[in-house]
């Protein structure tokens, strides 16, 4: 099976010298609408602080502990509280995937047990969670898991909150949403698909 090249800079997914298409690329069109009435430095905050928890729950993980910039400590306390109420046994974190057949690529926050039951979780920062967005999202890696062999009982977002709260928000199965995005963008003119952007 080909090697699948993830360059983290510009966010692209490279297999057997072709770039495929991302999770985000495919949700383009629900991430337009979902956020068509944020302001772009809204959106590019949003993004920076994203990644920053990210990369700390990932050390807060790897290590006990995890530094960022203090208006960030209280997502990075949040999942902290998380892990402590919660049975997390992930098998895979922050790892690229990509289907060998429908030829789309992603990473999925983290995959496993989750009190038992295997789990996709997506980690979001965001004021709220949109839900259509996170639906296509989650089923889109669904698919990636499922391509490896890999049980998926349950889809989630852990949903982190600026006052060092969590909520687990379930997300329902929906593989014809993530079937039919994926026709949708192999329908585009192929110049109408280097616009895409990750956020």
């Amino acid at each position: 099976m080909p090697e699948l090249i993830f360059l983290e800079d510009n966010h692209q997914y490279i297999l057997s010298g072709a770039e495929l298409p991302s999770v985000s690329t495919l949700c383009a069109p629900l991430l337009a609408a979902s956020y068509k009435d944020v302001p772009k430095w809204q959106m590019e905050a949003a993004a920076e602080r994203g990644t920053a928890v990210h990369l700390a729950t990932v050390q807060l993980e790897q290590t006990g502990q995890a530094q960022t910039e203090e208006s960030y400590s209280p997502y990075v306390r949040a999942y902290a509280a998380f892990l402590s109420e919660h049975e997390a046994a992930w098998s895979l974190t922050e790892q690229p995937l990509y289907h060998p057949e429908l030829l789309f690529a992603g990473t999925p926050d983290r995959y496993g047990l989750l009190d038992g039951k295997s789990t996709i979780v997506d980690i979001k920062t965001t004021y709220a969670v949109q839900k259509p967005l996170v639906r296509a999202q989650l089923n889109l890696y669904r698919l990636l898991l499922l391509a490896k062999g890999l049980p998926v009982e349950k889809l989630t977002v852990l949903h982190l909150n600026p006052d060092g709260t969590y909520k687990l928000v379930p997300v329902p199965m929906d593989e014809p949403l993530a079937l039919a995005l994926i026709t949708v963008y192999n329908a585009l003119p192929k110049r109408r698909k280097k616009g895409a952007t990750h956020v």
